[in-house]
């Protein structure tokens, strides 16, 4: 429709012609619009969202927004402007495109629901890396008992006063979606017929957290463990095994970041849970499950389908970069039960309980992590 439209913009129209066309145009545009939202409501709630952090300045970006909404603004004769911070970082490690995303939602809603006085943009910064950005209004206003509801999928305040305006109920739902994956959050408070201010939190990463990951890699299925082997060391990862932690002995040698698991039994699982206290990071060790095994991780991050994708791999881990951002390294004392959990070696006993039949990352030889360069964001995957 929309290509459509534009050769027919370029031939000779007479003015009432062209102003049925720049509705057409605007409809189009609406509509894809809102099927674009749509679309990664749904994905957002699949999680399947894909989060692509990269380095932008919010304040140029929130300034972006708001110039593209004066004509909007102006044509309903409300002032719309924008008041940055001091202390707003220069560069902010995160999504660019889902950011401005989550403001032109906001931006639109407040116009939207504004007849006069004004819609505010305030920025500021949020320690230690991130940004808190405020959108007010003088519009009509949300109830109290409606205030949670507006952020589900297709829900407006007002129904009766939605219905004069367009809207599907699709953008505040999708910004607070959207926030989630990118590890902040939203709220609003509100004032019947005074009007309404939404306040949300972007956390960031400095660049220095963007170091190679140790990464946990147990899976029984061969092809999905050396995508998922081959994607990782492709980007500069070390990745270990389980027996290869056991032999390591110490958590100096090889703190962990993440494990990525696919199925594994109740032994190997009290084995990792064991490692993870020795060797993970504050807080636990943040498990991507692999496969539709409904396996109950006590830290599961995110759950991604087979056949793994390498991209969709590193799309989990990116979005776990951002957050989690990543800290100190809490290590508690080494305790020699990890590698015999279960208590299965008795005393006297010399022999090794038999080892789960789990297929681990290869072992690679090497005990420095292999840095190689390449595009995370484009990186082919690899099978053997």
């Amino acid at each position: 429709i929309l290509g459509m439209a534009s050769l027919l913009a370029e031939s000779v129209l007479d003015a009432d012609q062209r102003e049925c066309l720049t509705a057409l145009r605007d409809s189009a545009e609406h509509l894809r619009s809102l099927v674009d939202d749509v679309l990664d409501l749904s994905r957002a709630e699949s999680g399947q969202l894909d989060v692509v952090p990269g380095d932008f300045s919010p304040a140029a970006v929130a300034a972006e927004c708001v110039r593209a909404h004066q004509t909007k603004a102006g044509a309903k004769r409300i002032a719309l402007t924008i008041s940055v911070s001091p202390d707003v970082p220069g560069v902010l490690l995160s999504d660019e495109r889902r950011f401005r995303q989550i403001l032109v939602a906001l931006l639109a809603n407040a116009i939207k629901f504004t007849s006069e006085g004004a819609v505010e943009v305030e920025i500021g910064g949020l320690a230690p890396h991130g940004v808190q950005v405020v959108v007010r209004d003088t519009g009509v206003g949300i109830p109290a008992a409606r205030l949670d509801a507006i952020f589900q999928p297709f829900t407006q305040a007002d129904g009766s006063f939605a219905r004069r305006v367009d809207g599907a109920g699709v953008g505040l739902s999708l910004a607070r979606e959207l926030l989630s994956a990118l590890g902040g959050r939203i709220w609003v408070t509100s004032e019947l017929g005074r009007g309404s201010e939404f306040t949300f939190v972007v956390p960031g990463m400095t660049v220095g957290d963007a170091r190679p990951l140790h990464v946990l890699l147990l899976d029984a299925d061969e092809d999905d463990a050396m995508v998922a082997q081959v994607a990782l060391e492709k980007d500069g990862h070390r990745v270990f095994s389980l027996e290869e932690l056991v032999a390591h002995g110490g958590a100096a040698e090889a703190p962990l970041d993440v494990a990525v698991l696919g199925a594994v039994d109740e032994v190997t699982r009290r084995r990792v849970a064991c490692l993870a206290q020795e060797l993970g990071p504050v807080g636990g060790l943040p498990v991507v499950a692999v496969g539709d095994d409904e396996d109950d991780h006590e830290l599961l991050f995110t759950r991604l389908p087979r056949p793994l994708s390498a991209n969709a791999l590193r799309d989990a881990l990116a979005r776990w970069r951002v957050q989690r951002p990543l800290g100190s390294v809490g290590h508690a004392q080494a305790q020699p039960s990890c590698a015999d959990p279960e208590g299965t070696r008795r005393k006297g006993d010399q022999t090794s309980p038999r080892e789960p039949e789990i297929r681990a990352a290869r072992p690679t030889g090497r005990r420095e992590p292999r840095l190689t360069s390449t595009d995370q964001r484009h990186g082919k995957e690899e099978r053997r």
